[in-house]
């Protein structure tokens, strides 16, 4: 009984109810399996760290053994994996350092894994007198004066969304990206942050960007190793603070090391590339350690610099990205032609618009690539047109047509890291072959020539420089003979009275202008080419024929030059 009355009871539940349940079900499914991906690649990385170590470090194949260990830094950081984890592997690829005799570079290594996590120890299984010694060398340069090592990425609680970085090269500004947890509108994000050897906390702030907050923490803060803090302030209209990430107490941290190695990914902010290091300090805070007010810039280029008011101008390295990219396409038209009667019959001779399409219709009738029926010098009594019964078939039904193949080549600048602007010319095949559509401005001049402008924006962080498969959206317009044709049979009277029918070809011939507009996807073959594959493509011709919608499927290859 009471199972029957939980089922009328939900019977009865209002639709809004229903949404919320899917809504709350979703979000719970969708959390879990990402959690379980997490924990099915770290497990991954696992397996790989112990047939490293187990096999081929015991084993003394000391390369083979980096390489695993390499391959597991480079997928760890891609997985976002556990901060513990990825200092496990810094820490057994310094223990195979120092297992084929290279000292330095061990040190180097353990420095990076005290760096992510101050916890991390030697593993017992492989720890001797000589590592624990080269151990305790880097933890010394980690915590020099003997107050131990800064906890790193230690929890935050707060009401921004928000992946500090765990670890930053010196010199370098650190990449601060937030989304806003809170309803209110929040008019000024400030980042408060203290680096190594600073007395005050200083604040920037953020600005607009990909529905969240970013900027950078800048070089001033990062000149020196050591751990860099920091928390969010968001305010409203108001000027009231709203909004808390962290605070003075328990800010988030980012270790800052000159220890990196090839393996390393700087942080970056969405759909941007990491920016590379400052060439020259300005602004120094009074007895700053390693900032120098007057120091030359390291690539003698007086353009590279801090601005004065901390926020890093963009160095050399952080425009280094393909400009220029060439392209070639291949495209269909699938034209909606509209119907009409008496499509190829023509105004009387006499009348003042004789010649033209009957009662102002749209299409243009052709019989052997020629025009029919026959204008001007070949028929100027206008007889074929006479001998046309009107009303009898004639007829061109709506419908989908296929119309004109057609390829195209394009020359583009990428005028930022996600967006290409350019230009294309192209050919048009299949086109209306006839010369009164041409005489009468509904094809282009130019036929079969097309000539677009068009705008690209690639819906991936890495924009161009991305090696896998992106979304893309693009908007254009140019010039261009858009045209399709339908058979349809005419019927004549023939000099002795009788019916003849006669096949022709109704063109509808869409143009010269043109919008288009539609999505796809970008297959990234390195970072140099690309296939572009867009089938939602959608295409509006203009002109004396009236809009004229079309389907306009495309593919293409993309090279840098």
């Amino acid at each position: 009984m009471r199972i029957k009355r939980v089922l009328v009871s939900l019977r009865f539940l209002p639709f809004t109810g229903w949404i919320a349940c899917v809504l709350i079900v979703a979000a719970s499914t969708q959390a879990f399996a990402g959690e379980k991906k997490r924990g099915t690649s770290e497990e991954k990385i696992r397996r790989l760290q112990r047939d490293a170590m187990e096999q081929d470090y015991l084993g003394t194949r000391f390369s083979n053994a980096l390489r695993k260990l390499n391959e597991g830094v480079k997928k760890c950081q891609h997985a976002k994996c556990s901060l513990p984890l990825l200092a496990s592997l810094y820490r057994d690829r310094g223990v195979v350092e120092v297992g084929r005799g290279q000292g330095k570079k061990g040190i180097s290594q353990f420095v990076l894994a005290l760096k992510v996590d101050p916890s991390i120890q030697l593993d017992p299984d492989t720890k001797t007198p000589e590592l624990e010694a080269v151990f305790e060398q880097a933890r010394s340069r980690v915590s020099p004066h003997g107050v131990g090592p800064a906890h790193v990425n230690s929890s935050v609680e707060g009401d921004f969304e928000h992946q500090p970085a765990a670890v930053q090269q010196i010199r370098i500004p650190v990449p601060v990206y937030i989304k806003s947890k809170v309803r209110e509108f929040l008019k000024n994000v400030l980042v408060k942050y203290k680096g190594p050897g600073m007395t005050e906390w200083e604040s920037i702030p953020l600005s607009p960007m990909q529905g969240g907050y970013g900027g950078f923490i800048p070089c001033t803060a990062t000149m020196d190793v050591g751990t860099l803090s920091y928390y969010l302030q968001g305010f409203n209209k108001q000027g009231d603070p709203v909004a808390m990430g962290g605070d003075r107490e328990h800010p988030y941290q980012v270790s800052l090391t000159e220890d990196v190695d090839a393996s390393f990914q700087p942080p970056h902010l969405p759909g941007r590339i990491p920016l590379g290091a400052c060439t020259q300090q300005t602004d120094c805070p009074p007895g700053f350690p390693g900032c120098q007010s007057d120091a030359s810039p390291a690539s003698g280029n007086e353009d590279d610099h801090s601005l004065p008011d901390g926020n890093p101008s963009t160095p050399r390295e952080a425009r280094n990205y393909p400009r220029f990219w060439a392209s070639v396409f291949g495209s269909v038209d699938f034209l909606l032609l509209k119907s009409q009667s008496d499509a190829c019959l023509l105004e009387k001779a006499g009348s003042p618009r004789s010649g033209m399409p009957f009662q102002g219709g749209s299409y243009y009738c052709t019989l052997d690539g020629k025009d029919y029926p026959p204008r001007g010098d070949v028929d100027p009594t206008g007889v074929v047109n006479a001998s046309i019964q009107q009303g009898k078939e004639d007829s061109v039904s709506r419908g989908l047509a296929m119309g004109n193949p057609r390829i195209s080549v394009s020359i583009e600048y990428a005028a930022a890291l996600n967006i290409l602007v350019g230009a294309r010319v192209g050919y048009t095949f299949n086109t209306y072959p006839g010369l009164s559509g041409q005489r009468e401005g509904f094809a282009p001049l130019l036929s079969p020539i097309s000539l677009e402008g068009r705008g690209t924006y690639i819906l991936d962080s890495d924009g161009v420089l991305s090696t896998t498969i992106a979304p893309y959206f693009f908007l254009g317009g140019g010039i261009q003979e858009m045209s399709a044709s339908q058979s349809i049979t005419v019927i004549t009277t023939q000099s002795d009275g009788s019916a003849q029918p006669q096949k022709v070809q109704a063109w509808g011939v869409g143009g010269p202008g043109f919008i288009t507009i539609g999505t796809g996807l970008r297959w990234s073959v390195g970072k140099s080419v690309a296939f572009m594959l867009a089938p939602l493509k959608g295409t509006l011709a203009f002109g004396r024929y009236g809009m004229m919608p079309a389907i306009t499927p495309e593919f293409g290859i993309q090279t840098s030059i």
